[in-house]
This record gives structure tokens, C-alpha cells and sequence, in this order.
């Protein structure tokens, strides 16, 4: 028997991968705070950081297919241990090109693609590996937990970066985060698999199979929804708080009371379990009419937005990895963060176009147009689940 698999009742996972997960997330996110306040520095152009952005973004969607081939044949846990190393050395290797003077910008652009492809492997084996790992009435609680410390790790990188930056040259922080992947390496090597169960087997059967993947593609049609609101929103409360109401302070604000209501919904999904991403959905549409150019009315609209779409996430996730066979997972997973992805890249780059037809109404007008496009779907749904 694999070493690495046990009985699941044997596994003591918690410890080393909210270890593995948190620092790989803090590092991460404080290398993407700190190439933008590189690049901003170096070029004082926030047209070119939207541009290397977008370039970022553009290679997941292909590399999620190709991910998912290569978590299947490799098993999730190795995928995160060579990703998380191989990340180390980037950064470590950067930190050298970097002390012999190499072009700054042209190299944050070639590390930010290539960080960005190799956490494309990441995202994706540590989202696949969680049913390996815990038993069916842990796996909530995992992804509850992972998604605070991703909310967690947002705030407090940048807060932490930006210290840093006062007493410490921006280079040798990218050596630092160089070295805490290497750390992180060593608590993916303490991950135990669980030993796959006959009830994991049974769900290979075709009538089980087909029906899940039906459900699947419904709520995949909502999950893309949200990506493409979340980047909507990523692009577009900026240009409202800075530009239409001219408010420099409100930014910071409104994406506190977003962090807040993320924070809060795992806490809602334990005293509402039952929660439905239907629900969770007619709901969003709610938040984005919140969102029109009245500091109170988008404060209150951040907040809800934050604890939608992270009690979304953590119901959508833990239902995926509930429901799918452990050999099918990778690929499922798979196809799922391509398709979300490809909707956060539209949402990005469709953002400004919506602002520049609908204006400061923006968001009202697209909260009602999926409003309608969900009840929709919903009174559709039983017949498209039946067929």
C-alpha cells in the first residue's frame, strides 16, 4: 500500500495543510501587492499594471485543462509539493537577476506570467486534494476555513508588504516569500491521503455519475456568474469611489466591509447549513442594486456582496468534492476553474465597456439583467435535471 494513503480515521491533515495553505496564500498575494507597488513605482503607469494583469490571467484558463491531466497522473499532493517549491526557486532565482540589474519591469511582467501559470497547478491541487484528505463531514469546514485565511491573507500581506517596504529594499521581500514557499513544501510532505472508500466507488456508477455532472453544469452556470461579478466589481467600485464620487478614503472602506462579510460567511453557514447556492444566487443580483453611488447604500452593498459570495464558494466547492468520485475529481475541478476563470477575464475586460454604455447605473443594470437571467434558470432547472 502507498505510504502516503491511510484510514481516514488515522489522518491528522488540519495542521500541516492550513500550514501549507496559508503560507502559500500570504506569499502570493503579497508578491501581487508588491509588483503592482513595483510597477507603480517604476512607471507610474496604471494602464500598463491593468495590461500585465490581464496577461496573468490569460494563461489559467488553457493551463486548467492541462492541469487537470497532470494532477490525475501525478495524485494532487505531489502537484502542490512541486509547485510550491518550484515557485520558491522563481523568486529566489528573481532576487539574483534582479541584484545584477536586470530590466525591473520586463522581469516582474515574465515572473508575474510565470507565478501566475505555475499557481494555476496549485489552485487546482489543493482544491482536488481535500477529499483525499478529510472525510465528508469535515470537508465543509475546511473550505470555510480556507476562505477566511485567503480573506485573511489579502489583508494582512498588503498590510505586512507595505511595512516592510519602510525598512527593507522591495527585492530581497521577493527573496523572503522566495524562502516561505520552501517552507510551505515541507507541510505538503506531511499530507496524508485517505484510503478511498466503497462509497467513494460507488459514485463511478453512470446513474450517479450522470446525475451529478447535471448539477454540476447547472451550478457551474452560477458560479460563473459570480466570477464574472466579482471582476466586475474589482474593476469598477475603484472607478466609482475615486472617480464618480471623487472619495479617497472610500475605496479602503468599501473593501473593508467586503473582506467583512467574507469573513462572516462562514460563521452564517454554520448557524444556516442548509443554505442553497440557488438562494445564494437570486441574492447576489440584490447586492450589485446596492452598489449605485451612495456611500451608505455601497457599503451595505459591499458587506452582502462579501458574505454571498463566500458562502457561495465554500457551498459550491464542498459540494463538488462531496458529491465526485476522488478519480474523476482532478478533472471535474478541473473544467470548473477554466470555465470560472474564462468569466473573471470577460468580466475584466468588459468592465469598462459596461461603464462607458450604462454609466454610475452600471451595477443596477446589471444586478437586474442576472436577476432575470437566474429566475429564469431556476424555473428551468427541475426540467433540465430530469432530462
Amino acid at each position: 500500500m502507498d505510504k502516503d494513503i491511510a484510514p481516514a480515521r488515522k489522518l491528522n491533515n488540519q495542521g500541516p495543510y492550513i500550514a501549507s495553505m496559508t503560507i502559500t496564500f500570504f506569499c502570493f498575494y503579497g508578491f501581487s501587492y508588491l509588483v503592482s507597488w513595483m510597477m507603480i513605482k517604476e512607471t507610474g503607469s496604471p494602464e500598463l499594471l491593468s495590461k500585465v494583469l490581464t496577461i496573468t490571467m490569460l494563461p489559467a484558463i488553457a493551463l486548467n485543462l492541462i492541469a487537470g491531466r497532470v494532477v490525475k497522473a501525478l495524485n494532487a499532493k505531489v502537484v502542490m509539493a512541486v509547485t510550491d517549491l518550484l515557485t520558491g526557486i522563481l523568486f529566489i532565482f528573481t532576487y539574483g537577476l534582479m541584484a545584477l540589474s536586470v530590466q525591473m519591469v520586463t522581469l516582474l511582467v515574465i515572473v508575474s506570467v510565470l507565478n501566475k501559470s505555475i499557481g494555476v497547478f496549485y489552485k487546482l491541487s489543493n482544491k482536488t486534494i481535500i477529499p483525499e484528505l478529510f472525510v465528508n463531514n469535515e470537508i465543509r469546514k475546511i473550505n470555510s476555513i480556507q476562505t477566511q485565511v485567503r480573506q485573511l491573507s489579502i489583508i494582512t500581506s498588503s498590510i505586512l508588504v507595505t511595512g516592510l517596504l519602510v525598512v527593507i529594499d522591495p527585492k530581497f521581500i521577493i527573496f523572503i516569500i522566495g524562502l516561505l514557499f520552501l517552507l510551505s513544501v515541507i507541510f505538503d510532505f506531511k499530507l496524508q491521503r485517505k484510503r478511498v472508500s466503497s462509497s467513494d466507488i460507488c459514485k463511478l456508477q453512470d446513474g450517479y455519475a450522470i446525475h451529478v455532472e447535471k448539477g454540476i453544469k447547472y451550478n457551474l452556470i452560477l458560479a460563473a456568474i459570480g466570477c464574472f461579478v466579482d471582476a466586475l466589481v474589482a474593476v469598477l467600485v475603484p472607478w466609482l469611489s475615486l472617480v464618480v464620487l471623487k472619495n479617497n478614503w472610500l475605496l479602503s472602506l468599501l473593501l473593508t466591509f467586503e473582506a467583512v462579510g467574507i469573513l462572516l460567511a462562514p460563521i452564517v453557514l454554520s448557524a444556516l447549513p442548509g443554505t442553497k447556492l440557488s438562494v445564494l444566487s437570486l441574492l447576489l443580483p440584490v447586492s450589485l442594486l446596492l452598489l449605485y453611488p451612495y456611500i451608505l447604500s455601497m457599503m451595505v452593498g459591499m458587506l452582502l456582496l462579501g458574505l454571498i459570495r463566500g458562502m457561495f464558494n465554500v457551498q459550491f466547492f464542498s459540494k463538488i468534492q462531496r458529491e465526485v468520485a476522488i478519480g474523476q475529481m482532478s478533472t471535474t475541478m478541473a473544467k470548473v476553474l477554466a470555465i470560472t476563470d474564462a468569466s473573471t477575464v470577460v468580466g475584466t475586460l468588459g468592465a469598462a465597456w459596461l461603464a462607458n454604455i450604462f454609466g454610475s447605473g452600471v451595477f443596477t443594470i446589471v444586478g437586474i439583467v442576472f436577476e432575470v437571467i437566474i429566475v429564469i434558470g431556476f424555473i428551468f432547472r427541475s426540467k433540465f435535471l430530469n432530462n
